[in-house]
């Protein structure tokens, strides 16, 4: 964990969010929440919100990875039976 004293002083190349998708329920709803969080850590961090390439993501990016990657999966999930956040699809996905 992080101590308060400590993080006035550290330094580091970046945050890493993640998102579960097969075992996380309404997973569009909870990315545009991770996504307002990682926003105002890059806002008060002084830094800048980045994809793994270290790529600025704007909007359209993150519309992108919201549909492509958590919507479209999702719902093939839900087309099978499978609904993510399920109790079958935690014991499925651990």
């Amino acid at each position: 964990g992080f101590a308060a004293d400590t993080l006035r002083t550290m330094t580091t190349h970046g945050l890493t969010f993640l998102l579960d998708v097969p075992r996380v329920d309404h997973g569009e709803r909870v990315f545009q929440q991770m996504v307002e969080q990682a926003r105002r850590f890059a806002e008060t961090l002084q830094g800048t919100l980045v994809d793994d390439n270290r790529q600025p993501l704007g909007d359209a990016q993150l519309e992108h990875i919201r549909r492509e990657f958590i919507g479209k999966p999702q719902a093939t999930m839900q087309s099978f039976g499978l609904p993510a956040g399920s109790p079958q699809a935690l014991r499925l996905f651990s």
